[in-house]
């Protein structure tokens, strides 16, 4: 807090005030003032630093509170993700599913974006019976289970690079080049069949 309390009080109506009107502000502290005293009065307050400082203070306080931290996100991710249909309907006796939210806690009741309830009569005259339909909606478990899967990197993803056409032809005409090479070279890096055709002359290959 501020030296002065009235000066604190004056950054507390400030931060309250939805429209951000610093002589309103002022005023509300200082009823007496004039709008144009009040005016100068919050012109001059702005240039402490003092002031300043405490002004963005408090706003740092609200957007914390107003803002959802990270680990708020994933948890509210994770209501999401875990929500089960067994969470509001039970099993009848005759196997029929019956909406139950008798026991339906908060954290499940954060899936739920939709709900609506219908009474009308159904059947005519004497016959005619009140009814009540209860539909609702949960937020998607796929969408709420992939972020949280991408934020700890869950999923590896892998990319295909196709070649053209033309690229793979002189790819594999340089394979071939290479292994047509290895044929035509013994293990000693002489031409084949150069052994061959000296033992045929009656003479040893040259020696260089």
């Amino acid at each position: 807090m501020l030296t002065n309390q009235k000066h604190d009080s004056v950054a507390l109506a400030y931060l309250s005030d939805p429209h951000k009107i610093g002589w309103r502000a002022y005023r509300t502290v200082y009823p007496k003032s004039s709008r144009r005293a009040a005016e100068t009065a919050w012109t001059r307050l702005l240039k402490n630093a003092e002031f300043s400082a405490r002004i963005a203070e408090l706003q740092a306080q609200a957007a914390q509170g107003a803002v959802m931290a990270a680990q708020e996100v994933l948890e509210e991710l994770t209501r999401i993700a875990r929500a089960n249909m067994r969470d509001y309907l039970r099993v009848g006796p005759d196997g029929d599913p019956v909406l139950d939210w008798s026991g339906l806690t908060r954290d499940q009741a954060a899936a739920l974006i939709e709900v609506t309830v219908e009474d009308f009569l159904d059947g005519r005259a004497e016959d005619a019976r009140e009814v009540r339909r209860t539909r609702f909606k949960l937020a998607s478990k796929i969408d709420a289970l992939q972020l949280l899967g991408k934020h700890y990197r869950l999923f590896v993803e892998r990319h295909e690079h196709a070649l053209g056409r033309g690229v793979a032809e002189r790819l594999a005409a340089a394979i071939a080049r290479v292994e047509g090479h290895a044929r035509d070279v013994d293990d000693e890096g002489r031409p084949a069949g150069q052994e061959r055709k000296a033992a045929r002359k009656g003479k040893r290959p040259r020696v260089r």
